[in-house]
């Protein structure tokens, strides 16, 4: 609960990922600690959430996994 009530003032990014090793890319997350959230299966790949403030490190991991 603590963690929605701060992402919910700090603001929150949906993004979506497509193609490459997706599940690579949520494992590379929980190892950095970004929590992502509201994970959805899409035909290309998933939806998610992330805190804004964690955006910026998900090009690097999403790099890597090829999505």
């Amino acid at each position: 609960m603590r963690g929605s009530f701060w992402n919910f003032w700090s603001g929150a990014v949906r993004f979506e990922i497509q193609g490459g090793q997706g599940e690579r890319f949520l494992n590379s997350c929980a190892a950095a600690d970004i929590p992502v959230q509201c994970v959805v299966p899409t035909p290309t790949g998933f939806m998610a959430q992330v805190p804004a403030r964690d955006y910026t490190r998900l090009h690097r991991l999403a790099r890597k996994a090829r999505c």
